[in-house]
């Protein structure tokens, strides 16, 4: 429902400027609440993603398919359906484009690194992440409300103020050109800036019990000990490694895989002691 929330949102925006073009006066009311509808869906959807992770655990775990679905259905509601949005109310110049692609391609380097790495990130006892890496693409409702603000005021092109907040600037050529950019979008550029980053620590309780260390083909985890069978060859495999509050990983230090613990157990080659 999550997925289904945003690309709502993505046609009912659609329909907005559909309603809104080429009108001599000012917008219908019907087209105003169309677009305050299309604000609320990435709202609802937040909250469909909240009851499907609380559902998952409730149910005692979760599958790669599902966990693959939530982040394609995040990608929609928390990153095309706001610059979707936003492209709406007026950020149409080439610069503001690329502010608004910028943004929705750092969401999605977000939710990949956190697919990839997430059995890395110590979990609590109710399996959640202690801390996340670079801002939550869900934090983008703060824009989704922020816009919502927006047309409540008359700030955008088709509102009683005519054009977005602060206003444009122009970086070369002639006004209204090229290079003619609204210095909003510059939001969304350093929200894609955060998303990605790799210093920033979203709801880190806890630093000393946190720490995880790799190196090579070394990984200390916390509270986890696996049984470990040498086969003919020599190799090594992981026997009926549980899952309880923590994820374990296999971790193939040439080209970095991590295998992420799925469903309780799982066998994956072990990594040799050092």
């Amino acid at each position: 429902m999550n997925g289904v929330c945003g690309t709502l949102s993505i046609l009912t925006s659609a329909r907005y400027l559909s309603l809104s073009a080429n009108l001599p006066g000012p917008v219908s009311e019907t087209a105003t609440r169309t677009l305050y509808f299309a604000h609320l869906l990435p709202i609802l959807g937040f909250g469909f993603d909240a009851l499907d992770g609380k559902v998952a655990r409730w149910m005692g775990g979760g599958s790669m398919l599902g966990q693959e679905m939530d982040s394609l259905a995040d990608l929609v509601s928390f990153g095309v359906a706001p610059a979707t949005l936003a492209f709406t109310l007026g950020l149409r110049n080439p610069l503001d484009l690329l502010a608004l692609l910028l943004f929705v391609s750092g969401g999605l380097a977000r939710l990949a690194r956190f697919n990839a790495t997430v059995a890395l990130i110590p979990s609590d006892a109710s399996g959640k992440s202690k801390y996340f890496e670079g801002l939550p693409i869900p934090s983008s409702l703060f824009l989704t409300s922020m816009m919502a603000f927006w047309v409540k005021k008359g700030y955008h092109v088709s509102g009683s103020h005519g054009a977005l907040p602060l206003g444009t600037m122009t970086l070369w050529g002639k006004q209204g050109g090229a290079g003619e950019i609204h210095l909003v979008s510059l939001v969304f550029a350093v929200w894609a800036a955060a998303m990605v980053s790799k210093t920033l620590k979203v709801g880190r309780r806890s630093p000393a019990r946190t720490a995880m260390l790799i190196s090579g083909a070394q990984v200390v985890r916390e509270r986890r000990s696996v049984t470990c069978a040498q086969n003919e060859e020599g190799s090594h495999t992981h026997v009926n490694a549980t899952c309880s509050t923590h994820v374990c990983a296999s971790v193939v230090s040439a080209s970095n895989i991590v295998t992420p613990c799925v469903g309780g157990v799982f066998s994956y080659p072990c990594l040799h002691r050092t």
